[in-house]
C-alpha cells in the first residue's frame, strides 16, 4: 500500500470515528455525578486527550514505513476511545433507566 493511499485511508478511519453515532447525543459530561465523579471523569478525558495528541504528532514527523504504523496507532486508539464511549454510555442508559426517568429510585417490586 502507498503511503498516499495509507494516509487517505487513515484521513476516511478518523472522520468515521468522529461521527457521533445515531441517537448517541446526550446530556453533556458529568451531569448527574458528584463532584468527584465529575473531576476523576474529566482527567480521565484529559489523559486520554493526550495520548492522542502524542500519537498524531509522532504520525505527523514519522517517515516512509513508520508513518503507516504510527497513522495504525492512531486509528487504532479512535476506535479504542470511540468503544470506551459507547460502553460508558450504555453504562449510564443503565443507571438511569435503574433509577427511573427522573432520577429517581424505581419503585420497589412486589
Amino acid at each position: 500500500m502507498t503511503t498516499v493511499k495509507a494516509c487517505a485511508l487513515a484521513c476516511a478511519l478518523f472522520v468515521l470515528a468522529l461521527a457521533p453515532a445515531v441517537g448517541a447525543q446526550g446530556p453533556g459530561p458529568g451531569r448527574g455525578m458528584s463532584p468527584e465523579q465529575r473531576q476523576e471523569m474529566l482527567e480521565k478525558m484529559r489523559a486520554r486527550e493526550a495520548r492522542l495528541d502524542a500519537l498524531v504528532a509522532a504520525m505527523n514527523e514519522a517517515e516512509g514505513p513508520a508513518k503507516v504504523d504510527a497513522i495504525a496507532a492512531v486509528v487504532n486508539e479512535l476506535v479504542a476511545e470511540r468503544r470506551w464511549k459507547r460502553d460508558h454510555r450504555q453504562q449510564m442508559r443503565d443507571t438511569h433507566s435503574k433509577r427511573g426517568t427522573r432520577g429517581q429510585e424505581p419503585p420497589p417490586s412486589e
